[in-house]
């Protein structure tokens, strides 16, 4: 096994149950932390798998990311939802590419959404511009300024090399703060600092519709990020968020620099230069690359279904597609797709009522 999903999850038995049946009989490591008091019952899904952990960690959303990402031995690894599907072949392709190319960071392929309509799955292509995406500078600086161009939350979901998980779960950790899209920020921020972004033409991400995101006091999905910086009352917490992704962004050089290829000692040592010359401009520009990113991409994620189709291009119900007509319109993108795999998945998908 090369590959390790970290599942984090909270009070969704039915969608852990799903995932197990469809990875236990994959070569990919999978690790499964559970917020929820009650603690998922096995024997629900009679399932015993030697590449499946399940761990009841009651804490919070980011510390458990961050147990799951420390116990990561394998090459490559990444976080995906609770209720979400990623396709096994892309992930193949994935590692492949991070396999031969030292100076990829992640990886990531196209993605369709889906929900349920009276018991069956049907779906749309999500986040098309994606799948044009291009960050490869050689600097951290421009692949932030790369990302702009692309809104939505769509490197999230990448396969990525283990250190960098790592990383980026620390730097998630180090301070929980009542908006939950910022962990999003700063796990695309990391993926970006640490390296180029390659997207390869196969459908890999199936993002689920069918439930409204997890959601409780203190740890609102109603405030993005961008009303949350617009809060005084957040002040004390958004300069705190700035100098820890100050911190972080230097660190990634010392901490994951045993990735052979990957020169991040060098690009790292720009930003100290940077950081300690007179060059203030330089210092600001960088700085407002970092504050753009963390404005747009939640800003383009959405609370509920209503909400988050708009956003994603998605006018009404009848937009979506049953999975053939789908699949044809991805291949018309130049998505691949994986027909057995998206049978497969969706024979599971519609074992759950809507």
């Amino acid at each position: 096994m090369e590959i390790t999903i970290v599942i984090p999850t909270y009070e969704r038995p039915d969608r852990i149950g799903r995932a197990m049946v469809y990875w236990k009989d994959y070569p990919v490591k999978i690790i499964i932390v559970d917020g929820s008091p009650n603690p998922f019952k096995l024997e629900r899904t009679s399932i015993v798998s030697e590449n499946i952990t399940y761990l009841q960690i009651l804490s919070s959303f980011e510390e458990r990311l961050l147990v799951g990402a420390s116990l990561v031995k394998t090459a490559y690894a990444m976080f995906m939802s609770d209720d979400e599907f990623l396709t096994y072949p892309a992930l193949i392709e994935a590692a492949e590419v991070l396999k031969s190319e030292p100076k990829v960071a992640a990886v990531l392929g196209g993605t369709m959404q889906f929900l349920l309509s009276n018991g069956k799955m049907i779906g749309a292509p999500c986040y098309a511009s994606a799948h044009h995406l291009t960050i490869d500078a050689e600097t951290p600086i421009k692949r932030f300024e790369q990302r702009l161009r692309y809104p939505g939350n769509i490197i999230f979901y990448s396969l990525t090399r283990a250190p960098i998980l790592l990383l980026a779960a620390r730097f998630i950790a180090d301070r929980r703060y009542s908006c939950q899209y910022i962990s999003e920020y700063q796990m695309e921020t990391m993926l970006c600092a640490a390296g180029k972004i390659v997207v390869i033409n196969r459908l890999m991400w199936l993002r689920s519709l069918e439930t409204a995101p997890v959601s409780f006091k203190g740890w609102r999905r109603s405030v993005l990020f961008n009303e949350w910086c617009q809060d005084d009352k957040n002040e004390a917490d958004l300069e705190y968020l700035e100098k820890s992704a100050d911190k972080f962004l230097s660190l990634a050089g010392e901490n994951i620099q045993n990735i052979k290829g990957i020169d991040f000692i060098r690009n790292y040592a720009k930003f100290d230069e940077i950081s300690n010359s007179n060059d203030r401009m330089m210092m600001r520009r960088f700085k407002k690359y970092i504050q753009q990113l963390i404005d747009i991409v939640p800003n383009n994620l959405g609370k509920q279904f209503l909400r988050l189709k708009s956003r994603l291009g998605v006018r009404s119900k009848s937009s979506f597609m049953q999975l053939d007509q789908v699949m044809k319109q991805l291949e018309m993108m130049g998505v691949r797709t994986d027909n057995a795999e998206l049978l497969h998945i969706k024979s599971l998908v519609e074992k759950i009522k809507d």
